[in-house]
């Protein structure tokens, strides 16, 4: 008898169709002919074939016929299925993505990907062992720019944009080799600078000194201009980038004269030194000397001042004047 084979399955054997004596229920189902009460027909079951695919849905198939050899001998409500799906397990495989920048421009580096497992019939994610029973997993990171670094060259700094109130200054940063320098490393190429504030200390002309002798003060006018606008700041402490100007100073520090011919110096409390020129007529010419004494005074009046008489009775009486 011809056997029924499957397209790219194995055929079944001779020995899978041989019915045995006794047959099993669930192999052979047994109807009457109705035609002939006599005689009983059976449907005859091959052995399932090997799945269709090795991975994902496929299917299996089985002979199935009538003893007879006419399927319509046996009863076709009963017949069992001769084919059904199979699945095995999905067809997998690893995505891989494209390689990042690498992380360093040099001095070794490291570059990665996304490595997923997918099925590749309808792309959705799957757990990694369904990849990893049929491929090894592929590298996700590897090593990149192992050349040694160079450094940065940097030019000077070039002028400032603004003389006052934060201006910028640039400057020249490249590398000797381009890829060859660490970027981490990079200096700036800008920076700001003259960040003080557009004012300045302006200074009035020296006032009179309070007196002519002995030691006086004079007095000018300091404020804080903005050089911009030419108008005074009410905040002083905007020019407080400048050293702050003295607004007083002393003057005629000189001592004091008594007279056209002597001065009188204080040496302490109630004590002076008088310095006295007086004129000496000597051989028809006049010279002037001087004479230095001590003197006290005391309750207003000069004490010790016996020395006195040895000047002129007119200029004794404009030295002691000049003390009064």
């Amino acid at each position: 008898m011809h056997l029924p084979t499957v397209s790219g399955h194995k055929p079944l054997s001779k020995s899978s169709l041989e019915v045995p004596t006794t047959l099993a229920s669930s192999v052979i189902e047994a109807v009457t002919n109705p035609t002939s009460e006599e005689f009983s027909a059976y449907w005859v079951i091959g052995n399932w074939s090997e799945c269709s695919t090795t991975c994902g849905m496929g299917a299996i198939w089985r002979t199935v016929h009538c003893s007879t050899g006419s399927d319509n001998n046996c009863n076709r409500t009963k017949k069992p299925v001769p084919a059904r799906r199979c699945y095995i397990r999905p067809c997998s495989a690893w995505r891989v993505g494209n390689w990042t920048r690498c992380s360093k421009n040099c001095g070794g580096g490291v570059k990665i990907r996304d490595v997923q497992c997918i099925d590749t019939r309808d792309r959705r994610h799957l757990r990694p062992f369904h990849c990893q029973s049929v491929l090894h997993k592929p590298p996700t990171s590897l090593a990149c720019n192992s050349k040694q670094c160079m450094d940065w060259y940097m030019s000077a700094w070039g002028e400032c944009s603004k003389a006052c109130d934060e201006g910028e200054q640039e400057r020249l940063v490249m590398c000797p080799e381009h890829g060859r320098c660490d970027g981490m490393f990079r200096m700036n190429s800008t920076r700001m600078c003259n960040v003080q504030p557009c004012t300045k200390w302006m200074k009035g002309s020296w006032g009179r000194c309070t007196v002519r002798c002995g030691g006086g003060v004079q007095r000018r006018l300091v404020k804080c201009v903005n050089t911009v606008t030419g108008q005074a700041e009410e905040d002083s402490s905007r020019c407080d980038h400048e050293p702050w100007p003295e607004n007083t100073q002393k003057c005629n520090l000189q001592e004091c004269n008594t007279s056209e011919q002597g001065r009188i110096r204080t040496l302490s409390k109630g004590v002076y030194m008088a310095e006295v020129m007086h004129s000496v007529y000597s051989g028809g010419h006049t010279s002037k000397r001087g004479l230095n004494f001590l003197f006290w005074i005391w309750d207003n009046r000069v004490v010790n001042a016996s020395n006195l008489a040895l000047l002129g009775t007119c200029q004794r009486e404009r030295t002691l004047s000049s003390l009064g």
